[in-house]
């Protein structure tokens, strides 16, 4: 009896969920919502969004995997807002990667989920709403004391999502345009299965545009990273693993170009160049490997291509490069170094930096710190040099390493940390009235500095993948982008970089033409260099984009096998008109779809029928089919 009544009880249930899923969100937004204004103007001490005070801490909602598609559709059938899945937050308060974000909320696309919960509100946030409603998304559930029930969100790009307190049944209400203040807190030191899973799949992604491989399994890199730390796994696929046999071959895994140094494996005597089909050659230069000798070649890459290198038996001419215990130059950046190890003076593309002192100044407490320092050259090129300095006070050890490689416009630096306090390093510049532009993985913000002495120390902007301080108009500025997400502050025009125990980052400066490659292309190319692997034969580039350089090209993946997905987001806040030219697979059309494959609009070809316009909007997300 009992087995009928629960067999009863199931099929209600079925009838339930059927007519749930059929009939239309009753959460969208309603027409002619007011704005926050309505509550009080919009400023920082009044809005009820913009406020600080406004925001208490949330304890982290319960994340629920969604494992199948009853699993989901249950949830929707009981409308408990706190079992709708958790958007994943990384432990230092940030969005986790573009690809594996797409791809989380792919899974809730894939079973219609209409809800989705907000555990704290990480940085970056603004393209959230955009990403949430190509998912078909339509409600987001955020716990937060002191804010209207249900509220409307407009982030970048126009695109709106409501948000509601989980117990809220109402919809509608006041809009908020723009980013939401993140949640202030001392992050905890971030995972590096995050970015090792996503660069490993994204890594598959790329080898299977091509035709080579096979595409990666989102699914098994998310439940990867959901299990505890002791049974995570940063092994990357056994289709990709390096081969014994040595191969000369390069490959570029990111769909935009850029120059590419990789380590190559040395047998016997190293030659004094490579050279690829087309006749370039490149230098090389033999290094400490962490397996013994290696190649070093440095060579310019399309996207998503793969080169063969032959020995060249001669020398080949490249940049001057001049490497001593004062000075590091490799044709276009040049550091000189003072006594004490720290940068007088830099100058990039030919224009030096106005600093109004020696960078990266360490400081502690606000304070810089003393001891000795020892300069010592571990490399001097024509690949690759590098410089380290140690500086010890008392018992605490500071090393930083500078790195330059060729064709790069910037400067590496690498610091280690051995104190008990944490530490910042400062670059002292001339632009005191400037403004701070920090950006996640997608988007960004523009944030007035700190310029009193006697006020508040300014808020560290944690999870920043770039960042740069300059005047309120124009691109002249000094620009950090990080190897790992930073922890970056300004003050009366000092920008400064926490440094817990170990950080890398890159320092270029921000006066640039706007055919040049962004910051966010930058950050993309430190975190993911190019590769040695057997798994792609030589060949071209895979696409062309030609835009301002603030359209980025994030990520591309295989669909079947006549076509493939790029993944495009606009980081530097402004509008404009690209071009996309397919070049490694014929293509008859292409289009802007969402995360569920449906057609957004035909996207229209050139004149010359040779390319695909796509026009675009500020801080926009767009996923290309073709």
């Amino acid at each position: 009896m009992r087995g009928l009544n629960r067999l009863s009880f199931w099929v209600k249930a079925r009838i339930c969920l059927y007519r749930l899923v059929q009939q239309p969100s009753s959460l969208q937004p309603e027409a002619g919502c007011s704005d926050f204004s309505a509550y009080g103007t919009c400023d920082q001490r009044y809005c009820l969004i913009c406020a600080p005070s406004a925001l208490s801490p949330v304890a982290r909602l319960p994340e629920l995997h969604i494992t199948s598609r009853a699993m989901a559709l249950r949830s929707t059938m009981r409308n408990l807002p706190v079992n709708a899945p958790a958007i994943p937050i990384t432990d230092d308060r940030c969005l986790p990667p573009l690809p594996l974000l797409l791809n989380w909320l792919s899974r809730a696309a894939a079973v219609q989920m209409q809800a989705v919960s907000l555990p704290l509100v990480p940085y970056g946030n603004a393209c959230l709403p955009q990403i949430l409603q190509m998912a078909g998304i339509s409600t987001l559930i955020l716990d937060h004391e002191g804010l209207p029930e249900a509220w409307i969100w407009e982030g970048a790009a126009d695109s709106r999502v409501q948000v509601r307190q989980p117990q809220a049944e109402i919809c509608g209400g006041p809009v908020h345009r723009g980013p939401l203040p993140p949640d202030h807190g001392r992050p905890r030191p971030r995972s590096a299965c995050w970015d090792v899973a996503t660069d490993n799949a994204r890594l598959e992604d790329a080898t299977a545009t091509v035709g080579y491989a096979l595409p990666a399994d989102w699914d098994q890199v998310l439940d990867q990273i959901t299990r505890p730390p002791a049974q995570r796994s940063s092994r990357r696929s056994d289709r990709l693993k390096a081969v014994e046999d040595p191969i000369l071959r390069i490959f570029n895994p990111l769909p935009l170009e850029r120059p590419c140094a990789v380590a190559l494996p040395l047998t016997g005597t190293a030659p004094w160049a490579l050279t690829d089909a087309d006749g370039r050659r490149c230098p090389v230069q033999v290094c400490e490997g962490p397996f013994g000798p290696e190649m070093l070649a440095s060579l310019r890459l399309g996207p998503l291509e793969a080169r063969d290198l032959s020995v060249y038996d001669d020398p080949v001419s490249g940049p001057q490069w001049e490497v001593s215990e004062t000075v590091i130059d490799n044709g276009r950046v040049r550091a000189e170094l003072g006594s004490d190890g720290l940068i007088t003076r830099l100058c990039l593309d030919g224009r030096y930096l106005p600093l109004t002192g020696p960078l990266p100044c360490p400081l502690r407490n606000g304070t810089p710190l003393g001891g000795e320092s020892e300069i010592t050259v571990l490399e001097n090129g024509p690949v690759r040099a590098r410089v380290a300095v140690a500086i010890t006070h008392q018992d605490e050890l500071l090393r930083l390493t500078y790195t330059l490689q060729a064709d790069e416009p910037w400067l590496r630096i690498t610091a280690t940390w051995t104190g008990d306090e944490s530490l910042e390093l400062d670059h002292p510049t001339t632009w005191q009235d400037g403004y701070l532009h920090p950006g996640a993985d997608v988007g960004g913000e523009v944030l007035e500095q700190q310029r009193s002495l006697f006020a508040d120390r300014p808020v560290r902007r944690h999870g920043c993948r770039w960042a740069w301080l300059g005047p309120a108009t124009g691109h002249q500025g000094l620009a950090v982008t990080g190897l790992v997400p930073l922890a970056i502050s300004a003050e009366d025009g000092h920008l400064r970089v926490a440094v817990p125990d170990v950080v890398s980052y890159a320092l270029l400066g921000h006066d640039r033409p706007d055919d040049q490659p962004g910051l966010c292309q930058l950050a993309m190319s430190l975190t993911m260099p190019a590769m040695s692997v057997d798994c792609v034969p030589p060949r071209g580039p895979a696409l062309r984009l030609v835009s301002d350089g603030t359209l980025t090209p994030v990520w591309t993946r295989p669909v079947d096998n006549d076509r493939a997905e790029t993944v495009l987001a606009e980081c530097g806040g402004r509008a404009g008109r690209a071009y996309l030219y397919p070049l490694s697979r014929p293509s008859k059309d292409a289009s802007l779809v969402d995360l569920r494959g449906t057609v957004i609009r035909h996207l229209d070809a050139t004149a010359e029928e040779d390319a695909w316009v796509i026009d675009y909007r500020a801080g926009e997300v767009l996923i290309v089919r073709w």
